[in-house]
């Protein structure tokens, strides 16, 4: 039976899909980073850094045993996560456990026990997600002619603690390419019932129009608040040479068991150049 909230996600999804943006070609966008790259050579080549170090034996004592709580309890609260086999997975992780939606905080069974029923059989401490995307892509401009594209990711955790974070996006105008593509690992900050905070750190590229390597970091949000909903929200930055992006992605998905489908759209945005997508697409979660 098709509930109420399975309706409007699929309307909202329907509506993220007309979205499709124009936009009069990648050659602008390479123009403006370009631009952005020149004047900062010309900025580093007139400006001189200096150094003052001051030591203090106190405040460095206190810095590292504050480190040293931080990551005790950081590593003790991802330590007792255990997550369904996907989103909203009925099953759950086993029937000792309160249902929850995807993440689930529970104390880790005792090593030996010998219990063929002990909960520690039927915990899960990785997930994976494959997805894959069409996209649309443009300028603020007046259109001229379709951007066109697509998007492929893997996320995930090999362990509660850290997982790979690897994704994809090439953007065609009919004339040009341009690849936007990042490879790294995500670590898990909080995890809790409904939703899962983490950071990520990683290479990223640029390759067709614009040739640049560099590193991209922020911060992400996974939320399952009802089903079959959850929201994925990440924001951060991308340092290539001579630019700073400021990045942002948002999508919506709709889960089906292990499958979903979303919706959202990416902002890559410098002081000269700005791009944006609207994506629609596919994922699945083993």
């Amino acid at each position: 039976m098709v509930t109420r909230s399975r309706v409007t996600a699929l309307l909202i999804i329907i509506l993220f899909t007309g979205l499709s943006t124009h936009l009069p070609g990648l050659d602008e966008f390479r123009d403006a980073v370009e631009e952005e790259r020149s004047e900062a050579e010309d900025d580093d080549e007139s400006d001189e850094e200096s150094d003052n170090d001051e030591e203090s034996d106190d405040g460095d004592s206190l810095g590292a045993v504050l480190v040293q709580l931080t990551v005790g309890l950081w590593h003790d609260h991802n330590r007792r996560v255990t997550y369904g086999s996907y989103p909203y997975d009925p099953a759950g992780p086993g029937p000792a456990v309160v249902e929850r939606n995807f993440i689930y905080n529970i104390p880790r069974s005792p090593l030996g026990s010998g219990d063929g029923n002990d909960l520690r059989e039927r915990e899960k401490g990785y997930w994976f997600e494959i997805s894959a995307a069409g996209l649309g892509s443009g300028f603020p401009a007046p259109p001229t002619e379709l951007n066109y594209g697509g998007y492929a990711s893997l996320q995930g955790r090999i362990v509660p603690h850290i997982g790979p974070d690897l994704d994809t996006r090439v953007i065609v105008d009919g004339k040009d390419q341009l690849w936007i593509s990042g490879a790294g690992v995500d670590i898990s900050i909080a995890q809790h019932d409904y939703f899962g905070l983490s950071m990520y750190g990683k290479a990223a590229f640029m390759r067709g129009v614009l040739d640049l390597n560099g590193a991209a970091a922020g911060l992400q949000l996974r939320s399952y608040p009802f089903a079959p909903l959850s929201v994925q929200l990440r924001g951060g930055a991308q340092q290539y040479d001579g630019v700073f992006f400021w990045h942002g992605e948002g999508r919506l998905n709709v889960h089906f068991g292990r499958f979903a489908l979303f919706a959202g759209g990416m902002l890559l945005q410098s002081q000269n150049a700005r791009l944006h997508t609207v994506e629609t697409g596919l994922s699945i979660t083993f």
